[in-house]
């Protein structure tokens, strides 16, 4: 199983040959263009037929209303169905939400679902989920 990283990066080959809305929603992120990354990811979410992708552009629009302080709203995109190899990201990132809103006990929990959904040839991720639940006293 890959990690969906990796697998956001097999666009079928019509999307390699032109910048897709989600490689413009992390443009705009990354330029601190929330409002333009937000539209990016929203019009995945309503237009690509292709399951894996709107996944994706669910996490991603998630963490930038996690950045926008929306956590309720960032919430409820989580909680939508989405593929397997999403799990563990859903829940690192819901435990992210939940700290934010200073909801200690629920966000360990979160965390610990994450590292049980992880691969665990999936080093890095493992070790950041590992390094926030012992912030947390967990």
């Amino acid at each position: 199983m890959r990690s969906p990283a990796a697998r956001s990066l097999a666009m079928p080959r019509r999307c390699a040959t032109r910048p897709g809305r989600s490689s413009r929603a992390t443009r705009h992120f990354d330029r601190s263009d929330l409002q333009n990354a937000k539209a990016q990811l929203q019009w995945v979410l309503e237009s690509s037929p292709h399951e894996d992708f709107r996944d994706l552009a669910r996490l991603r629009l998630a963490a930038v209303l996690l950045d926008e302080k929306q956590h309720d709203e960032a919430l409820k995109l989580l909680d939508a169905p989405r593929g397997a190899a999403y799990e563990a990201h859903y829940a690192a990132l819901r435990g992210d939400l939940l700290v934010a809103k200073k909801q200690v006990a629920e966000a360990r929990a979160a965390y610990q679902v994450a590292l049980e959904k992880s691969d665990r040839r999936d080093g890095a991720f493992r070790d950041s989920v590992r390094m926030r639940l012992e912030a947390l006293g967990g």
